[in-house]
């Protein structure tokens, strides 16, 4: 492998596990390596930092709204792993052009194969709510908390408790969790990865690409098809939809920048309420398999006597047609603003707070769901922040 002069040892050695000072200086030493680089053009300024300077690409729109790609719209790059269709397609291009190119040798670039595309948000998302589910039915088996949960009202009260504790440091609704690290950048859907390598390894990044001569090759062929390259992952390519040359691509699926996320993305706030209550009733019911009996212990006197008493009560799975008819969409509106709350660590007093959630209440009776959400990312955008979570307690809701 051919190797650039410009650049002399020890290489960066940043990697996960070192300790927060060890790695400021490794990360430093590497931005400073590839600045080098591009200064002696030796490989093309074709770099996007998701990191620190694109957070939420294509995961938010213009007025950072969280939004995710329509499946409808995803091709298939090869084996498993999928892509945007016109995304695909500049793929495609490139690995035509690099196995056709007399400067490229290196079977790595030659003869390239996508390792990694779009991830499902669903399944994902799904995955990151069990773990935190098995967690609070640990707890409250633990502390034989689990005999207070004789109904679904007991559950959600309970539940939302442990949620608490919790989600001011990991999300809980799927819009927060699209715009956390636990969704990153690259499984929007507009990424292809050519290898698996570990992203925290930057000895390996340096040396087996970015020093590699053919690599500066492959990243001037990456520009041609409207491909950046993720700064700290170099396997990764990023097809940017905003750029002029992106609409050579779009245009065989009658896409364009204007269009682009008005058809072919969808909001997810639009389903977060949907979404928190399906998943109260999936963890119920899940909850009620795992334990369908419930009892509690008291002392009873007879005769003069004290005994232990046990009270069996036998818990019932809920369909969503009786979880409808009993709980108004106010119910689960004002669940939803609660957690938003704590979530994004709103720092009000519980006084503060019950004033605020009575007047998201009034709203979304006076207004629906699309007005109330807006005024929901207003108040979170406009309100102070705590360095943990807000000092209220939550109630549970009328149902009606």
């Amino acid at each position: 492998m051919k190797k650039n002069i410009y650049i002399t040892n020890p290489l960066p050695e940043g990697k996960n596990g070192l300790t927060s000072r060890a790695n400021y200086v490794q990360r430093k030493k590497y931005n400073f390596v590839l600045s080098n680089l591009q200064a002696t053009s030796y490989i093309d300024e074709n770099y996007i930092d998701f990191r620190n300077l694109y957070n939420n690409f294509c995961k938010i729109d213009e007025n950072g709204e969280p939004i995710n790609i329509s499946e409808s719209i995803l091709k298939n790059v090869n084996d498993d792993i999928y892509a945007v269709n016109f995304v695909v397609d500049a793929f495609n291009e490139l690995k035509l052009l690099c196995a056709n190119s007399n400067n490229i040798k290196n079977e790595k670039f030659k003869k390239l194969k996508a390792k990694k595309g779009w991830s499902n948000l669903h399944k994902k998302y799904h995955n990151h709510l069990k773990i935190i589910f098995d967690e609070f039915i640990k707890k409250i088996n633990k502390n034989y908390k689990n005999n207070n949960i004789i109904n679904f009202e007991n559950f959600i009260l309970e539940f939302v408790k442990h949620l608490d504790n919790v989600i001011y440091k990991t999300p809980f609704l799927k819009s927060s969790y699209v715009l956390s690290r636990e969704y990153p950048e690259s499984d929007a859907g507009f990424s292809i990865e050519f290898d698996t390598g570990d992203a925290g390894d930057d000895k390996k990044k340096i040396s087996e690409f970015i020093l590699d001569y053919e690599y500066g090759e492959f990243v001037k062929l990456c520009k041609k098809t409207n491909f950046l390259i993720d700064k700290n992952c170099p396997w990764r390519l990023v097809f940017n939809p905003f750029s002029e040359k992106s609409e050579e691509y779009m245009k065989t699926y009658n896409i364009n920048k204007n269009n682009l996320i008005k058809n072919n993305f969808y909001y997810t706030k639009e389903f977060d309420l949907e979404n928190l209550k399906n998943y109260m009733i999936i963890f119920y019911n899940t909850f009620v398999e795992q334990k369908p009996t419930a009892y509690n212990v008291k002392i009873v006197t007879k005769n003069e006597k004290q005994f232990l008493s046990r009270n069996f009560v036998d818990r019932q799975k809920l369909t969503t047609e009786q979880v409808n008819s009993k709980f108004s969409d106010n119910f689960w509106f004002n669940i939803y603003c609660h957690l938003s709350f704590v979530e994004n660590k709103l720092n009000f007093t519980h006084q503060q707070y019950q004033i605020v959630l009575k007047n998201m209440d009034r709203n979304f009776s006076l207004y629906g769901l699309q007005r109330s959400l807006g005024e929901l990312t207003k108040l979170i955008n406009n309100t102070e922040k705590s360095v943990t979570r807000g000092e209220y307690n939550f109630t549970l809701p009328s149902a009606s």
